[in-house]
């Protein structure tokens, strides 16, 4: 489990750090891109505006007319290689005076000077304009050249800046792996301990691990005494299971024998009229089984919400006087505005299971069960009480756990002994509990000398 957590957290980090390091990688190159771009167009800009500049000064007037003396050797500020060209354009009015038509005023013009991009014959072109004015004439001055050479240098410089970037990149990648595996290895080392564990080794992990996995540590060892005590419960449920499935089965078959080798009819149909009742007994002993199991381990799937006691309180009581009519039961009813948060269902069996144990265990010549509920601000405490023989010391040890019984030797009750055991685990889901109390003189009217339980659910809405 910790190794296949170790390597899903580690797929995790590396895949999300490859994301992060993809997109950054292409924020940077895209920024990048566009600064050497900028600083390249940038340099260029300023060559195209130098030479504009000298071609400015060599537009003279020569009586009312503009002549221009093109000074060529202002175009060796381009430094442009061979294979870029250089346009030009000088416009006087509107009128071309020298040069490339294409760059003409009304393609190019701008306030004072632009650069910009544009194509010409398919090729692209960096271009730079300029209007001025000499005497009464309007001048405007073009100069553009192909992007050849300077998008070689932008693509050699790009390729050189992101290969130093993938670099830096590729060196703290490798620095977060390496941090990552740092950080890592101390869960590694518990998962290697725990790998070759045994199934049912339940047993708390002593071995030295660091410090900052204590706190871990400190859990799975909580969970596993949880698990252990889980598993001991399981096997004890499943022994006490067997010895009280087995015990009337054995009864069973003695009796089928007797009734195959009796002579008489009648005493074998006796037998056989026995062996029916002990399958019967078998069968209650399998159903209480079932349905507690089903109780105590469909918690997690039991739907909770508010719900007023004394709908619970009722259900239990018509219940209790249906199943035992010879017992006289002193209900007092909840108050109506007292809510609790719970599945009704499961908490109604849970109190069922309690008062039909003290109706079970009642005196058997006079059977009194007392029911008081008693409300606070935080919960609702529920007593139930009975006159029977009370509980023994051995019975009171292990009151709530799996399979035992008040009072073993009474043969003539019928029960396995999961039904306290059962209320707790559903009290306990339902933030309460269950405890024996030593007297409810102040709750019930009569003192009773029998087991006297106090049901207390927790989360209560009291809204008098």
């Amino acid at each position: 489990m910790f190794m296949r957590f170790n390597q899903s957290l580690r797929r995790q980090i590396i895949t999300r750090l490859l994301l992060v390091m993809v997109l950054l990688f292409a924020i940077v190159a895209l920024g990048v891109f566009y600064y050497i771009k900028k600083v390249y167009n940038d340099q260029h800009d300023t060559l195209l505006q130098n030479s504009l500049g000298n071609i400015q000064h060599n537009v003279y007037l020569r009586g009312s007319k503009g002549v221009v003396d093109f000074p060529y050797s202002a175009l060796d500020n381009l430094s442009t290689p061979a294979y870029d060209a250089v346009y030009y354009s000088v416009w006087e009015d509107g009128v071309l005076l020298l040069g490339y038509p294409f760059l003409s005023p009304t393609a190019y013009a701008g306030n004072i000077s632009e650069f910009g991009e544009s194509q010409y014959n398919g090729t692209n072109i960096r271009y730079g304009t300029k209007t001025f004015s000499l005497g009464q004439h309007s001048y405007f001055v073009a100069l553009a050249t192909t992007t050849k050479y300077s998008h070689s240098l932008i693509q050699s410089s790009m390729l050189n800046t992101m290969l130093l970037v993938l670099i830096i990149l590729s060196i703290f990648y490798v620095l977060i792996l390496f941090s990552m595996r740092k950080i890592l290895s101390p869960v590694l080392q518990v998962a290697t301990q725990f790998k070759n564990r045994r199934p049912n080794d339940f047993s708390d992990f002593h071995a030295t691990h660091p410090k900052e996995l204590k706190s871990l540590v400190d859990t799975i060892n909580t969970h596993m005494q949880q698990l252990k005590n889980a598993w001991q419960e399981s096997e004890l449920v499943n022994k006490e299971v067997a010895h009280q499935i087995r015990t009337p089965l054995a009864v069973l078959r003695g009796q089928l024998e007797t009734a195959c080798i009796e002579p008489d009819i009648q005493d074998a149909r006796q037998h056989i009229l026995h062996a029916l009742q002990r399958l019967d007994n078998t069968t209650d002993i399998a159903n209480q089984l079932l349905h507690e199991s089903y109780l105590t381990h469909s918690l997690h799937k039991a739907e909770m919400y508010p719900v007023p006691i004394t709908k619970i309180l009722a259900s239990v009581h018509a219940d209790c006087v249906a199943s035992y009519p010879n017992v006289n039961i002193d209900w007092d009813t909840a108050p109506k505005n007292v809510t609790v948060y719970g599945n009704p269902i499961l908490l109604g069996e849970s109190i069922k299971n309690i008062v039909h144990n003290a109706c079970k265990y009642a005196n058997e010549n006079t059977p009194r069960v007392c029911i008081r509920c008693a409300v606070t601000p935080v919960d609702c405490k529920i007593y139930v009480a009975d006159n029977g023989p009370g509980l023994t010391p051995t019975v009171f040890n292990g009151l709530f756990e799996p399979l035992t019984r008040h009072n073993p030797n009474q043969k003539n009750i019928d029960g396995v002994g999961l039904g306290l055991y059962a209320s707790h685990k559903i009290l306990g889901f339902h933030q309460g509990d269950i405890s024996l109390v030593d007297a409810v003189d102040t709750v019930c009217k009569t003192t009773y000398s029998g087991a006297i339980f106090c049901i207390r659910i927790g989360v209560v809405t009291n809204k008098g």
